[in-house]
């Protein structure tokens, strides 16, 4: 099966320094300073043409010029699941589908943020309750890629106080991924899309938190 490009827009606040060996020797980078906080915001369905240079998505086409634009980024496979559980497991895991029951017993970007000692968390539109596992539309598992490893999912209180619904995140701000729901996701037109209040208030509430 041919890959369809899956385009994210990530909003990060990072500064890189690199300095240059020799020309005999190898590459060496300095000491990168440390990350405040990161945001990843995912969306799919909607080829990087369409979004690129579209002028019914004027924000997210503002954002090209706080970094680096990731042209030749593509998604690993097809449906949705495989692409959101490479991006926090750096796996398919031989999964092909949208499965909702094909759980998982492995390391991913969670345990490794833990083992860290960063924190994390994922915010999830229209999650009826944190760690929900099943479909309520329009909130989706497929889209909830955390909840499938047996370590996260099967912690209650690990679960519930990371993988929580979208609704938690402005009074986490105050004190800072969210997924949206299927209907902020791009699979509407990219202006329905763009004009959703819940696309808006994420790509805006981390934008303000991250210039603040």
């Amino acid at each position: 099966m041919s890959k369809e490009r899956w385009f994210a827009a990530s909003l990060l606040a990072a500064s890189f320094v690199y300095a240059a060996a020799s020309s005999v020797g190898t590459v060496k980078a300095a000491a990168a300073s440390a990350l405040d906080h990161l945001f990843l915001i995912v969306m799919e369905n909607h080829s990087y043409d369409e979004i690129i240079g579209n002028s019914n998505a004027p924000y997210i086409n503002s954002l090209l010029g706080w970094g680096a634009l990731a042209s030749s980024y593509y998604a690993v496979a097809h449906p949705s699941l495989p692409n959101y559980l490479s991006l926090v497991g750096g796996s398919t895991f031989g999964i092909t589908s949208d499965c909702t029951r094909c759980w998982i017993e492995a390391p991913n970007i969670g345990d490794s943020l833990d083992n860290a000692r960063k924190t994390w968390k994922a915010y999830e539109e229209a999650m009826p309750t944190a760690c929900f596992v099943g479909d309520a539309y329009p909130y989706v598992q497929k889209h909830d890629p955390l909840v499938y490893f047996n370590d996260i999912r099967t912690n209650a209180t690990r679960c519930q106080s990371h993988v929580v619904p979208y609704a938690q995140l402005t009074a986490d701000l105050t004190s800072a991924s969210t997924t949206p729901n299927m209907h902020s996701s791009r699979r509407t037109d990219v202006m329905t899309c763009m004009t959703a209040p819940s696309a808006r208030a994420t790509a805006g509430s981390a934008s303000r938190f991250l210039t603040s």
